[in-house]
Formats: structure tokens, sequence, C-alpha cells
């Protein structure tokens, strides 16, 4: 049961302390992060998620050991804002760098769109701007990053149009010539503070199978604070859960699932159909290797981004999952 657990679990929250529905001030968000590396649920912890702007008021006197972040960028309404914006976040990461050295690295950024490219009569200009944005981190950035890129709107077309750009991008010839950008990914937003922010399961499968047959890794976001699907009477919508979720990414990586199965995973609230064997994964009929799990953690399920970071460990507690 460990090997496979751990495989799917492994550094899997990307801690965001600092942003909604927690809010916590800088300070205490990296606090936090600091505390849950001594933690035994440290294993589950990955990057700490910090905004461009604010990468210089980190306080990195108590790191033990390299730190690596997720920096978000500014983003901008208009591709010549958003090409503006990214500038001033590689000059951010830059400064980092500069300051601290190989101390913290922020080797991932993640970045939303401007919506105008994704009109219709535009739609060639997404390539464009990932390719842009892949240059300029290839001449300006840290020795290493991995761009995440965010669909402006959570709409089939938009998402398919974004990881087709991606996928081409991921095989063109600059892609395999550059060092410092790596291989972009897709961004996946899973929910927020309102409802409406939250989308639907078919839109979350999409995704997910689009990037399985594009090759391109998927990073998600907001609303994963528990690991099972279930309805949340305060905000009055069904939230995603982030075993689902990345369950699903390990079926999907092994097995050809047709939607409407993908969406009986997404949409699972009992977690007993759940199991983690030494074998492997199960759910219901379904079987994947502990081998399985850890593939597609690397090639298309990396991470989620969460204000809480207890939270989840308590839940996985409560389902017998994780130890006390």
């Amino acid at each position: 049961m460990q090997r496979t657990l751990r495989a799917l679990l492994g550094n899997i929250v990307d801690y965001a302390g600092m942003f909604p529905p927690a809010s916590l001030p800088l300070d205490e968000a990296w606090r936090n992060y600091l505390h849950y590396r001594k933690s035994p649920q440290a294993w589950l912890l990955g990057r700490f998620i910090c905004p461009a702007a604010r990468l210089s008021e980190l306080d990195v006197r108590e790191l033990t050991e390299p730190a690596a972040l997720c920096v978000l960028g500014r983003g901008g309404d208009s591709p010549n804002e958003y090409f503006a914006a990214v500038k001033a976040d590689l000059a951010d990461i830059a400064r980092l760098r500069e300051q601290h050295g190989e101390q913290i690295a922020a080797d991932t950024y993640e970045v939303r769109l401007p919506a105008s490219p994704f009109a219709p009569a535009k739609s060639n200009q997404i390539a464009s701007l990932i390719a842009t944005t892949a240059f300029l981190i290839e001449t300006t950035g840290p020795p290493q990053l991995t761009p995440f890129f965010e669909a402006p709107h959570a709409e089939r077309q938009t998402f398919l149009s974004l990881i087709q750009a991606l996928h081409d991008e991921r095989a063109s010839r600059e892609a395999a010539a550059r060092t410092r950008c790596r291989p972009p990914g897709f961004k996946l937003r899973t929910g927020g503070t309102e409802a409406s922010a939250f989308p639907s399961t078919a839109l979350v499968g999409l995704a997910l199978a689009a990037c399985r047959a594009a090759h391109v890794p998927l990073k998600s976001t907001a609303g994963l604070h528990h690991p099972m699907r279930h309805f949340d009477a305060t905000l009055g919508v069904h939230m995603h859960g982030f075993v689902n979720l990345f369950a699903a990414g390990c079926f999907l990586w092994k097995h050809t699932l047709e939607e409407t199965e993908l969406s009986a995973l997404l949409e699972e609230e009992e977690y007993k159909h759940f199991r983690f064997e030494e074998d492997g994964l199960h759910w219901r009929e379904r079987h994947v290797t502990p081998d399985d799990v850890a593939a597609a953690r690397r090639g298309l399920v990396l991470s989620f981004g969460s204000c809480s970071f207890l939270e989840p460990c308590e839940d996985l507690r409560t389902l017998g999952w994780l130890a006390h």
C-alpha cells in the first residue's frame, strides 16, 4: 500500500497559503511552508507558490536546505501587456537568483494567457504567445524554468486550442534546442471561491484526456483541498477531489477510457472504491501498477496548488490513507 500511495501522493501539494480562501500574509505562509517541510508529512509537499512581484520579500535565513518555488506571473489583458509582464516576472526571478543563488530556486512558472488570441480569427496567435514566452525564458531566464500556461476561459474549445498549441511547441525544433526553457505544460483551474469557478467533470475530463493524447503535462490549482469529490453546501457546488483527479490521470496514462467511464471516475464520491494495494491502485475493475502511477505523475498529472496543506493531510488521515 505504501509504495502505491507514495507514488500517487508524493510531492503532490504545491503550497499556496497566500491565496484564497486562506489569504495569509507572505511571511506567515512562508513560515508555514518551512514548518511543513520538517513534518512527517513532508513527502506530500511540493513547491511554495509565490507571485513574481513578491519574490524579494522571501526570508531565506531559516532555510536549512534548498527550496523550490513555483512563480506566478502577472499576466496581462492584451499580448503587449502580457509580454511586458513576462519580462518583469523574469527580472524578478533574476534578482532572486542574484540575491540567493542556489539556496532558493524558481524552477516553475505559471501564467494566464490573454483572451484576445483565443478568438477564432486569431487562433494562430496562441502559438506565438507560447513561443515568444519560451524565447524570453531561454534568453533571460534562470538555468531551468518550466512554464505552465492557463487558458483565459474554462471552455472546451479554449482548452483544446491551448493544449494543441502546447503540443506543437513541445514538438518544435526550437524547443528541442532550448536549455533554459523546459517544455511547457497546461495549468487547469479546478475551483475557486465561487460556484461558477468550478469546471464541470466533463470539462476536467476533456482537459485530462486532451493532455494525455497531446503528451502535455498538467498542473491544477484551486478547489482541491479534499481527496474525494463532494458537495459543498456553503458554495452550493460539487467540489473536485484530488484523488479523483490524479487517479483519473493514472488510469488515462495506462488505459483507454471512454468519456462516460472517465466522468464516473471523476465523480466517484465513495472512497472505498479506491484501493491502494501492494500491486497498485485499484478503482472498481480498473488497475494500474505502482510504476504506472509513478510514470503518470511524472508525465501527466504533476501537482496541485492548495492554500492549505494541513486540510488535505487531515482528510487523508480520516480516510485511513495517512498515518496519524
